[in-house]
């Protein structure tokens, strides 16, 4: 049986690797880190340092002050260390605005710089902004620093680092950081997104190749390949249940010219 356009529970091919035409060998090499990331479910928490992105085009950039490293991930599990820095579960620094006037990029850290008095903090929060607000005991509240993200549109050359981080962070970004509202979409405070990157790439060989991934398929069916629309090859059974993926891998897409794909329903 075939599944015509428009039936209900009509498999999609999605991710970008539908069919591959004329594919430069560039960008064969750089399919090889592919990590098609899409929007988690955001479910909330106790933490209010706990930090949630509602967009699938924007990253929080974290930085290791030891070897100066920067790092995207769309984990915000965030927290203070014993310095007050503004860290991840790495201990990696959260970045945005440093200082309280919003100029100066860099490592975010919550103390009484940019208050007019010197009573110690009482209190801090996070709005949807990004901005950081602190209340001292005094009754003062200043604006201490803004928490920035990072639109990466060429989500192919992230490469896994490990846990929920990503680096190459240069190659696939487009600079500077934006700022929720103006550029980023603003952020949820107390919330996480549940993601699910797999084994670790440190542990785990990457997969390599153009992926393509079946969602939504009611039915079983077999995934088909052709590279002229006429001859069509049979490259992997697919599983009729709507919660579960399918997964293929086309490991050498340059040998056979375009190729095309297509789901044969039982």
């Amino acid at each position: 049986m075939w599944l015509p356009p428009g039936a209900l529970f009509q498999p999609q091919v999605i991710s970008g690797a539908v069919e591959s035409k004329s594919v430069d060998n560039a960008i064969a090499s750089a399919r090889q880190h592919f990590n098609f990331l899409r929007q988690g479910v955001i479910v909330f928490s106790t933490n209010l340092t706990d930090l949630a992105i509602p967009a699938p085009t924007h990253f929080f950039i974290v930085r290791d002050p030891a070897a100066n490293i920067s790092y995207a991930t769309r984990y915000g599990a965030f927290h203070l260390d014993a310095q007050n820095w503004l860290v991840n579960t790495n201990g990696f620094r959260v970045q945005g605005y440093s200082d309280s006037s919003l100029t100066t990029v860099g490592d975010i850290r919550v103390n009484t710089n940019g208050a007019t008095t010197s009573a110690p903090i009482a209190n801090f929060n996070i709005q949807s902004s990004g901005q950081i607000y602190v209340t001292l005991t005094s009754g003062e509240t200043f604006i201490r620093g803004q928490i920035l993200l990072q639109r990466i549109p060429y989500v192919q050359e992230l490469i896994p680092a490990g846990g929920t981080l990503f680096s190459n962070v240069a190659a696939a970004a487009i600079f500077p950081l934006e700022s929720p509202f103006t550029g980023a979409p603003p952020v949820i405070t107390g919330a996480l997104e549940t993601l699910d990157f797999g084994p670790s790439p440190l542990s785990v060989p990457p997969k390599t190749g153009l992926r393509v991934l079946v969602t939504e398929m009611a039915f079983g069916g077999v995934l088909q390949s052709s590279g002229d629309l006429v001859n069509w090859a049979d490259v992997q059974p697919i599983g009729g249940n709507m919660a579960q993926e399918a997964e293929y891998y086309e490991t050498n897409p340059m040998t056979t010219g375009s190729k095309f794909f297509r789901i044969k329903a039982d």
